[in-house]
């Protein structure tokens, strides 16, 4: 019976350390990437309905999100990397 709880508490300290090690892994240190983008010259601020972002350079991957978007792109060659369409 003890040692059916002792590898039990193990199991589960064995997972809690898995996820904590996952999430830590996974940050990202932003206040670099963000000094790094705001120093580049070729930077644009576009308004949207959240608010505003801060896009430096020429957009490398796009993701079209309705049939609206889909048609103009490909009228102007641009070839996305994905497509979602609401049914």
């Amino acid at each position: 019976m003890k040692a059916l709880k002792y590898k039990r508490t193990l199991s589960l300290l064995s997972v809690r350390f898995l996820v904590v090690a996952t999430i830590a892994a996974c940050q990202t240190q932003t206040s670099n990437l963000k000094t790094s983008i705001s120093n580049r010259t070729d930077c644009r601020t576009i308004e949207h309905e959240v608010g505003e972002t801060e896009v430096c350079g020429q957009p490398e991957r796009i993701v079209v999100l309705g049939p609206y978007v889909l048609e103009p792109l490909l009228t102007l060659g641009v070839q996305p990397i994905g497509f979602a369409d609401h049914v």
